[in-house]
């Protein structure tokens, strides 16, 4: 049987509307209640990536390259796995 597959994605506005506090807040629930998590993030800023992996213990990823051009990327997911974690694909 295959795995049941889930997406969530968090967007703003714009800058300073809240999107990394929201985020770090999911990723220390999530982390509470024993999920897995692998944080991600698009754009330029850097410092973000630092303060998901602070909060989930987990480096976070920055998916710029992953929707470059040619690649084929068309979205990101996060997965259930058989123990009922989450990892992001």
């Amino acid at each position: 049987m295959a795995a049941r597959q889930h997406a969530f994605i968090l967007a703003g506005t714009g800058s300073g509307c809240g999107k990394t506090t929201v985020t770090l807040g999911l990723l220390s629930l999530l982390k509470q209640r024993g999920m897995r998590v692998q944080p991600c993030k698009v754009g330029p800023d850097y410092l973000d990536t630092g303060w998901h992996t602070a909060v989930s213990g987990v480096a976070s990823r920055n998916l710029d390259s992953f929707y470059a051009p040619g690649t084929g990327a068309q979205c990101a997911v996060l997965r259930t796995d058989a123990a009922g974690g989450y990892r992001g694909h």
